[in-house]
């Protein structure tokens, strides 16, 4: 922008108790110029430039008290003596350089005072949120509404949020604003706009059909909502037509099995159905019986003997050995299950081989046989899956680059859904394990509840699932999309593993807990007032935190459907 049409609002100050540097300064503001917290301003101190958000604005009199205000003051008549008075703003510098030679070379130096004040232009803005650099790839974040000027795209740098650089993104705030959900969807939809055939998309549909009809375009986006993605598509050399942004494509919903066959969820679809046999998942009952209590492990023991002692052979479950009953009786015992039935019927009729073989206490056994049976009565859990029923862990394993796999839970009690985010996330990290550059896959996992998933005060073999995927996924291309109302009740290794942190409005008990502890009062202050459509992201890129807005999806949500 030419300097004559720069927007001159005010001039640093600096003080011998405040003073500026590297980090912060501040500014008085020209009467008549509008700023507001967020706002990007630059300092310029001749080729010297400073670039930063403002994140607090104060106004300052010549009073020594509050009591010397009203005692010059005659309500309601006039003052009966004027006070000098500024208004100050407090700036976060995200990025400061020397111009030489058309050249900015980063210089980390503190503002002198007196230096003149102006609303940043774009380019600024993206110097200032790139640190300098010029990002080869990046997805938006959204846009930062400005008081003067148009909204500029916030950039994330490629690398830091599906690596190798670092991965993963975290959203927490209040339920019931959809908006969490919502700007997973948005980032993920952005990535899929830029590389259509590079991410496997696996979404998890928790709460009633809301994330059912991702493929359906939504009627009603406004023309903010479209300026939004206007700016989004001019950014990526796309057209924008009459009838963009246009839904997600190439998606595939797969839903649990219900009575009688048929789907059960909150959707009228008729697609996909996933069930489970015992053969299925006969190396994963750990992920089925987690939500049962386990002080001493015998659970944990039971599940590695069927996965010990299974045959893949023969498809069953094979119980031999001896052991000796009461009174010193030595039994041989060769028992079989294959299927869910099988197994029951072994629990209600060999208990006492059971225990013998694997010497295990009647007591365990009594206790593993009442939670097979509770747990495996769901529908879901099948002797033998029909020609439309599909094993969710195989979907995931054939899926190719390009799709988008939505799986439907939100009908399932909170154990089977439990039971099925871990089937995937099982899935997921055998296949990290298994990498090679022959079968190598990228996926983005999007998922709600982490605070029930992967509380922070208890341990679960789904919970040890997400962890791993958390910490190895980003090297080779994992990465998870997780949401929860409280950040403060998830484990640690789940939030801290997060590049991209993101908070919509968040109440104030929630944002006093040490989850928040790196959050200035300021900031926390805003995350308290946010409106549905806004963020404050965090980014390893940024040196301070960004406050952004977001379009609604461009698909029919329940809201609009």
């Amino acid at each position: 922008m030419p300097e004559e049409e720069r927007i001159l609002i005010g001039k640093t100050t600096a003080t011998y108790q405040v003073a500026s540097t590297v980090d912060e300064f501040y500014f008085w503001i020209k009467e008549g110029v509008e700023i507001q917290p967020y706002d990007f301003v630059t300092a310029r101190d001749g080729n010297f430039y400073s670039i930063g958000t403002v994140v607090e604005i104060s106004n300052y009199t010549d009073a020594m008290s509050h009591l010397s205000n009203r005692i010059v003051s005659d309500v309601p008549g006039m003052p009966l003596l004027d006070r000098l008075s500024a208004t100050v703003a407090k700036v976060s510098v995200f990025y400061s350089y020397q111009l030489i030679n058309g050249e900015k070379l980063e210089k980390r130096y503190p503002v002198s005072s007196g230096v003149d004040v102006f609303v940043s232009d774009k380019e600024e803005i993206l110097d200032g949120l790139n640190a300098g650099q010029v990002p080869t790839q990046w997805f938006p974040a959204g846009i930062i509404s400005r008081t003067s000027g148009e909204g500029v795209i916030v950039p994330l740098q490629a690398e830091y949020l599906v690596g190798p650089e670092s991965g993963h993104m975290n959203v927490s705030g209040i339920s019931g604003l959809a908006t969490k959900t919502s700007y997973m969807m948005f980032l993920l939809y952005c990535i899929t706009k830029k590389f259509p055939d590079k991410y496997i998309n696996i979404i998890f549909n928790v709460k009633s059909a809301d994330l059912m009809n991702i493929d359906k375009k939504s009627n009603e986006l406004d023309e903010t909502d479209k300026s939004i993605y206007k700016l989004i598509f001019k950014e990526y050399g796309l057209d924008f037509e009459e009838d963009s942004p246009e839904p997600f494509t190439n998606v595939k919903y797969y839903q649990p099995r219900g009575p009688e066959g048929k789907p059960l969820s909150y959707s009228t679809r008729q697609d996909n159905i996933y069930a489970f046999t015992l053969s299925d998942v006969h190396n994963d009952l750990d992920l089925l019986l987690s939500d049962v209590k386990d002080e001493y492990h015998t659970v944990d023991s039971f599940t590695r003997f069927v996965v010990r002692d299974w045959n893949e052979d023969n498809d069953s479950w094979e119980i031999r050995g001896p052991y000796q009953r009461y009174k010193g009786q030595q039994v041989q015992v060769e028992l079989n299950a294959s299927t869910w039935k099988e197994l029951r019927d072994l629990f209600d009729y060999n208990a006492d081989d059971i225990s013998g073989v694997y010497g295990l206490a009647p007591s365990t056994v009594g206790r593993i046989k009442r939670e097979i049976g509770r747990l495996t009565q769901s529908s879901i859990f099948v002797e033998n899956r029909g020609t439309r029923e599909h094993f969710i862990r195989k979907v995931i394993r054939e899926s190719k680059p390009g799709q988008t796999i939505v799986i439907d839970i939100a009908k399932l009690r909170i154990s089977e859904q439990t039971f099925v985010i871990g089937e995937v996330f099982r899935e997921l990290g055998n296949i990290i394990n298994l990498e090679t550059e022959e079968n190598h896959k990228q996926a983005i996992v999007v998922v709600d509840e982490l605070n029930t998933l992967a509380p922070a005060k208890q341990q679960s073999p789904l919970k040890e699932q997400i962890i791993e995927v958390a910490r190895k996924g980003r090297s080779v291309g994992f990465i998870i999309f997780g949401a929860e109302q409280f950040a403060s009740e998830v484990d640690d290794q789940i939030i801290g593993n997060s590049a991209l942190r993101v908070l919509g409005r968040t109440s104030a008990m929630e944002i006093s807990s040490p989850a928040y502890s790196n959050y200035s009062r300021q900031e926390k202050n805003t995350v308290m007032m946010l409106r549905k459509g806004e963020m404050l992201i965090s980014y390893p890129v940024f040196r301070s935190n960004v406050k952004i807005r977001f379009p609604r999806p461009p698909y029919k949500t329940p809201s609009n459907r």
